[in-house]
């Protein structure tokens, strides 16, 4: 995981790869850092988990419900697979949500996490946020 400090943000890079033990791992750290503050969560899906790849993918929606009561957080989910995450937002691409406005529009002094699997192209997001 690469952290990096901008004038506005706190960014949790984590995009080289995505299983259900490292995405956890990161939602954790994610969750526990300021947690005063708003928290963007970028989660793409985790991509070759074979016939569990559901039964992953719930494990995940199940740790971000628990965390609702806690934090002010927006999860934006990217590939099909994330829409299991019940997402405030959601693009079938990394480049869709570039297009859009949505990034633009993160409250200050937020602590973002961007995870998911390499293929999804999530590194894209440095620098832009």
């Amino acid at each position: 995981m690469e952290i990096v400090t901008t004038e506005n943000h706190k960014i949790l890079y984590d995009c080289y790869n995505a299983n259900p033990t490292s995405m956890g791992a990161a939602i954790t750290f994610w969750s526990n850092l300021e947690p005063n503050q708003p928290h963007y969560a970028i989660l793409g899906e985790m991509r070759e988990l074979g016939d569990q790849s559901s039964v992953y993918h719930a494990e995940i929606t199940l740790q971000l419900e628990n965390l609702k009561e806690k934090l002010e957080m927006v999860i934006i989910g990217i590939g099909e697979q994330a829409l299991i995450f019940q997402p405030d937002y959601h693009f079938p691409s990394v480049n869709e949500l570039i297009a859009s406005s949505l990034l633009k529009e993160f409250k200050p002094f937020a602590i973002i996490l961007i995870k998911g699997s390499n293929s999804l192209q999530l590194t894209k997001l440095k620098g832009i946020i």
